[in-house]
């Protein structure tokens, strides 16, 4: 049976959003999802989402073997399907996928780090839904730093202190950003920073 299946709550800047995936068992493939978002009332992407994004060790593989290299920790382009609701809020579908389902394959780390633009603003990432690989690497635009003092770099934060080795904080607060190691702002449980 085909569902729909909320996998978050989200806050898109000033936006309030379910999240969702559709799921069922055994997995649909993409053109029965479509089929299913198509009788819900889904007509296509509306919008391009950017986020950081954690990918799953066999997803890796996949999007490798796929000519798309990426790594655990990634910056990706998406298409949603955005449904405006009678209180206000936002209903979020994201895409399809041949790789099971979406959330198998990577996982939204912050949604709060997530932007939205227009699917007219992103055609080429927007025409993407109902590709095996829905998405588009933005690469690993990390957002946060933190020093490295074994490289004899002196990466001070701009209230004029140093914040302790391997301690991370935002790019914009840092002296000058090239001194410093760039880093993901947070990442899961059990992963190392330094494997990344």
């Amino acid at each position: 049976m085909i569902r729909r299946e909320l996998i978050a709550i989200a806050l898109f800047g000033p936006i309030v959003a379910t999240v969702y995936l559709v799921t069922g068992t055994p997995t649909p493939t993409v053109s029965e999802q479509i089929a299913f978002l198509v009788d819900a009332g889904y007509t296509g992407a509306t919008h391009v989402a950017t986020c950081p994004v954690r990918f799953a060790p066999d997803c890796v593989a996949a999007a490798n073997d796929a000519g798309i290299p990426v790594h655990a920790y990634e910056r990706l382009r998406f298409p949603v399907a955005i449904i405006n609701l009678p209180d206000a809020g936002k209903d979020v579908q994201l895409p399809p996928m041949n790789l099971g389902i979406v959330q198998e394959c990577f996982r939204v780390v912050d949604w709060a780090d997530c932007t939205l633009a227009t699917a007219a603003s992103a055609p080429a990432i927007a025409g993407l839904i109902g590709q095996q690989l829905p998405f588009s690497l933005v690469g690993a635009v990390r957002k946060c730093v933190r020093p490295k003092f074994d490289a004899g770099l002196d990466c001070l934060h701009l209230d004029g202190g140093s914040t302790g080795d391997r301690n991370v904080f935002q790019r914009t607060d840092a002296v000058d950003p090239a001194r410093c190691e760039s880093v993901e702002c947070s990442i899961y449980l059990g992963d190392s920073p330094d494997d990344l």
